[in-house]
């Protein structure tokens, strides 16, 4: 499964569903301080938010902004993680697959560490956990 592929599966899983208002090749920054040119810098909208910002008769529209980059980013991982917490079960669930992948990635030596896992590790080991992930 590629990357690309991961990262949109745990987005989705996680909700993530974000707009960004661009206007003349510039995105509005949050709370209205001003613009970027850097959609990652970008004001977050759900889609019927950034439609509320469309002037009529200005050159604006609403652009999708790219989900997280799961498989290389331990802090976004560590956000779709928290997904997890509603339910003992997926918790519980998680961590053995967590395990699991770390022992396939390391060998058996390194085992004892899987809670030092990389952003890679943990995104497959949680789309292991929610059923989503086909070889």
């Amino acid at each position: 499964m590629t990357d690309r592929r991961i990262n949109q599966l745990i987005a989705e899983h996680c909700g993530w569903n974000w707009y960004a208002v661009e206007k003349g090749g510039w995105y509005y920054r949050p709370d209205g301080h001003g613009y970027t040119n850097r959609i990652s810098e970008a004001g977050k909208y759900s889609k019927e938010e950034a439609n509320a910002e469309i002037v009529k008769g200005e050159p604006m529209s609403i652009v999708p902004i790219p989900f997280p980059d799961y498989c290389n980013d331990l802090n976004a991982m560590c956000k779709a993680e928290l997904t997890l917490w509603r339910d003992e079960c997926l918790v519980e669930k998680y961590e053995e697959n967590l395990k699991k992948e770390f022992l396939y990635q390391v060998g058996y030596q390194g085992a004892a560490y899987w809670f030092m896992a990389n952003a890679n590790t943990k995104a497959v080991a949680f789309l292991k956990t929610i059923d989503k992930w086909k070889e």
